[in-house]
């Protein structure tokens, strides 16, 4: 009596290893190609590479790293969410949130305005703004 429950158990276990493998077979590629690769990270390809907001960035060879066509400067909220206000050239927008992020003035009007755009997301993080990949506007 012992040993045939220890052999259904030794089945079922057996049996559950088996179904995993096969699930793990048929879902891997799937998985593989969801992998996001923040901006800055190393990439083989432009499927690589994403940014929090979800638009697709680009795989910059030489040297291997993940870039963004052009960026959204936006709002960023405490949750991570990101409310993107506008999208410019990649080295405009970082010109342009540093440049406020120097002035306190700015940083003021900037988070309140953050804090009203993320009320439902915990309010504005701190820094309250950031660059994220965006798809330009047609021209």
């Amino acid at each position: 009596m012992m040993k045939e429950s220890r052999y259904v158990a030794l089945s079922k276990f057996l049996a559950a290893i088996a179904l995993s493998s096969v699930l793990l077979l048929i879902g891997g590629g799937e998985a593989y190609a969801r992998r996001c690769r923040a901006v800055g990270s190393s990439c083989r390809s432009n499927a690589e590479c994403c940014s929090t907001s979800g638009i697709p960035g680009q795989c910059q060879v030489p040297p291997g790293k993940c870039v963004c066509g052009a960026q959204a400067g936006g709002c960023v909220c405490a949750d991570g969410t990101f409310i993107p206000l506008f999208c410019v050239s990649a080295s405009q927008c970082e010109a342009e949130t540093a440049g406020c992020l120097a002035d306190p003035a700015c940083v003021s009007i900037v988070t309140a305005q953050c804090n009203s755009l993320c009320v439902d997301n915990g309010g504005a993080a701190t820094p309250p703004i950031g660059c994220e990949c965006c798809t330009p506007p047609a021209p």
